[in-house]
């Protein structure tokens, strides 16, 4: 059984907290989607190691990572603090994986530092109209901490929500999902990341609607896999990410609700990787 390390390291902000298993030579680095922690890959870290080294911080304002400095951090900001904390740890040149904000975060990596980046992974990213992000925007709101203890309540509801609608705060039949709930217990891990973070997830959140990514892309000049699972609701705009791209490989990859989903994911990227 793959045994998984955390830690935390220093950057000039405070603290980055990173998941960390295997051994190799060029690690593979993993940015996970907004608003909770780098707990949520660890269904690959397991399956992608221990032949390969895998690093997954937390983002800035997110899990258990000091929060950004900046009142309105934008994506090339979270990107640099994730640079530095990799250079605080040593790694030099790595492979780089992006899950939705993680997507936007390992784009603006790849574009200012191409030379220590081998190869990426965008995990279900999004190239959605500036309208689109106004929509969006207008649902993310920083959840106030009361003594009554609601706030644990709507921390509950976002959590659970985000698995039945989309944008979760639309509770309409036209945003309806139907993904299904998962099991209690993931819902229940999901909130704690959530509320590890509860006052400063919405500044992370925020800019990632905020970000042009469909500007950025052909900026890129590294070897890319663009990849999406059919569950997830950014599956739709794989093949317009990947038209971005020069020479983007794709992947469409099944639901990720049971093991044969993370494990048909884990060997097309380990794949793609190894190629």
């Amino acid at each position: 059984m793959t045994r998984i390390r955390r830690g935390f390291v220093d950057i000039e902000e405070g603290q980055v907290h990173y998941h960390e298993a295997g051994a190799g030579e060029r690690p593979f680095v993993m940015i996970h989607g907004s608003p909770i922690s780098a707990r949520t890959v660890r269904p690959f870290i397991t399956r992608m190691t221990p032949a390969r080294r895998v690093i997954a911080p937390d983002t800035l304002g997110n899990g258990h990572s000091s929060p950004p400095a900046p009142a309105e951090p934008d994506i090339p900001y979270l990107a640099d603090a994730h640079v530095r904390a990799l250079d605080s740890l040593g790694v030099d040149k790595f492979d780089l994986y992006g899950h939705h904000t993680g997507a936007k975060i390992a784009v603006e990596i790849a574009i200012a530092h191409p030379g220590r980046v081998g190869k990426m992974i965008l995990d279900g990213s999004s190239v959605r109209s500036a309208a689109d992000a106004d929509v969006l925007m207008s649902g993310i709101k920083p959840i106030e901490i009361d003594d009554d203890g609601t706030h644990l309540l709507r921390a509950w509801h976002m959590v659970r929500d985000s698995y039945l609608f989309f944008p979760w705060w639309k509770h309409t039949a036209d945003a309806r999902r139907d993904l299904g709930l998962p099991d209690t217990e993931t819902l229940h891990e999901e909130v704690v990341d959530m509320i590890a973070g509860i006052r400063t997830y919405h500044l992370v959140y925020g800019t990632a609607f905020r970000h042009a990514l469909a500007e950025r892309l052909p900026n890129l000049n590294v070897p890319t896999l663009v990849a999406a699972a059919e569950s997830d609701q950014l599956y739709g705009e794989l093949d317009d990410v990947a038209a971005l791209i020069t020479g983007a490989e794709t992947a469409h990859l099944p639901s990720r609700r049971d093991a044969a989903g993370w494990d048909a994911a884990a060997q097309t990227f380990a794949a793609f990787l190894d190629a």
